[in-house]
């Protein structure tokens, strides 16, 4: 029978994840399919994200539209900061540790590589949606109606949300959790809230208005270019809405980790879960961004 093995800590075989040059052999049927899956995620994430990136930084560097191209590029750094951080998870799940008290500081690693890819890459990704809000709006940007709001402001933020969703994390099930129990649970409690907050100033801002100064409402406008700029507007909806799925994601892993217990399960779920909504919203992003340039 066909074993997953890995190498020794801190050797890279980036394209051979279960073939061996150590004894680290895992001959456990049932915990071998979950480290296979998890490497299996953090690879083809990591693929995904490089190629839907490189897409974009393509278009960006080809077309002369400076709307188009700016779009592309910000779309494309977002995509490619965070494949860097997934090849370190890659490299992290393939290199599986033996014991749980080693495991369970591998997913403290990993958690802390994707805060710190969302602190960077979600404002990016922010600065880039409310741009294409308001290119596909008619050029009115959907903003709130207070004159110090902008989609900079907006987009910083939005780092500050990472900031309250990280301290969140760590307090409830992470490295921070060992502290007094009611003070640990009332401080997570409010960064989730505060995080909450804003993540729903910014949706609600992004598409109250996206409706306002669209094409349809000028009559030179033709009614093939009406019909795009509506799907146009839908697609920022959806890519704005996939964001949604992260806060369910770390409130349901926290719940069965707080209930259950942190283990393979809760850590699977979360690779999957974050893997395929990071795929969605910056590959999305990037591939939307790329095609508008036949608009």
């Amino acid at each position: 029978m066909r074993h997953a093995s890995y190498g020794r800590r801190g050797e890279l075989e980036p394209f051979r994840p279960f073939i061996s040059k150590d004894t680290r052999v895992c001959n456990q049927p049932a915990k071998c399919r979950f480290l296979r899956f998890k490497t299996e995620v953090a690879r083809l994430t990591f693929m995904q994200l490089v190629a839907t990136g490189s897409i974009a930084a393509l278009v960006a560097a080809a077309t002369s539209r400076d709307g188009v191209a700016l779009s592309c590029a910000l779309a494309a750094s977002a995509n490619l900061i965070a494949a860097i951080h997934y090849r370190m998870i890659w490299t992290v799940r393939q290199e599986q540790a033996d014991d749980e008290a080693a495991r369970a500081c591998d997913d403290v690693t990993v958690d802390n590589y994707r805060y710190s890819d969302w602190l960077v890459t979600l404002p990016i990704m922010t600065l880039d949606l409310f741009k294409l809000a308001g290119d596909v709006n008619g050029g009115v940007q959907p903003l709130p109606n207070v004159a110090v709001v902008n989609e900079y402001t907006l987009s910083a933020i939005m780092a500050v949300m990472v900031v309250f969703g990280t301290a969140y994390q760590r307090l409830s099930t992470g490295d921070l959790a060992v502290l007094n129990k009611p003070t640990s649970s009332l401080l997570s409690a409010a960064c989730f809230l505060c995080a909450m907050a804003i993540f729903v100033f910014v949706l609600v801002a992004l598409n109250q208005d996206l409706h306002i100064g669209s094409c349809a409402e000028h009559t030179s406008c033709t009614s093939a270019r009406r019909a795009e700029l509506r799907a146009e507007q839908i697609a920022v909806r959806v890519l704005s809405f996939v964001w949604c799925g992260y806060p369910v994601v770390s409130l349901v892993a926290t719940l069965c980790s707080l209930w259950a217990g942190a283990g393979s399960k809760v850590s699977l779920f979360k690779d999957a879960a974050y893997g395929a909504l990071d795929a969605a919203s910056k590959g999305g992003l990037a591939l939307f961004a790329a095609l508008r340039l036949r608009s």
